[in-house]
């Protein structure tokens, strides 16, 4: 939905889970994609710096270049956790899904270089603002209900009233 959770609750919602012996994956796909990134108490963090790289067993990240950098098509993403017994159960699947090396060293390059990642980052999340602006603009125009987002390159629209009747069918 775009929204961005605050890191208390992350915390909270790792910690029900961790009551109910349940593992929490936290997908941050959009993670340099937030339209507005503030200092506020409730802008996104990554939940390896909310939980202290405290992740336990139960706690997983992902994360992936198709969506903060427009590059599906390079087909990497990563997962990152602590927890042994599932790396060891997905080295078994690498043979199948590993990312070519060429690939590996074309990310590895991108991602230190400093320089580049915060101009790139920047100027992509000006022009996801300035398209999303547009799009709201028109929605409201347009008396047509959204989920107003704070990331991410989606916009969440109700177009239920344009249905013929309330029906499911409608």
């Amino acid at each position: 939905l775009g929204v961005v959770y605050s890191a208390e609750t992350m915390r909270n919602a790792v910690a029900w889970a961790r009551t109910r012996s349940i593992h929490t994956v936290v997908d941050e796909i959009f993670a340099l994609s937030v339209h507005k990134p503030t200092n506020r108490p409730d802008h996104f963090e990554s939940i390896i710096r909310v939980l202290d790289n405290q992740l336990g067993n139960d706690v997983h990240f992902l994360w992936g270049l198709s969506k903060d950098f427009g590059a599906s098509g390079f087909r990497f993403a990563m997962l990152y956790t602590h927890n042994m017994q599932l790396l060891q159960a997905l080295a078994n699947l690498n043979i199948f899904s590993g990312v070519p090396n060429p690939m590996q060293m074309i990310v590895s390059e991108i991602l230190v270089d400093d320089d580049f990642l915060d101009i790139f980052i920047e100027d992509s999340r000006k022009q996801l603002v300035t398209s999303y602006n547009i799009c709201t603009k028109k929605l409201e125009e347009m008396v047509v209900p959204f989920v107003p987002a704070e990331a991410g390159i989606f916009v969440y629209i109700d177009f239920s009233s344009l249905l013929p009747e309330p029906t499911f069918e409608g």
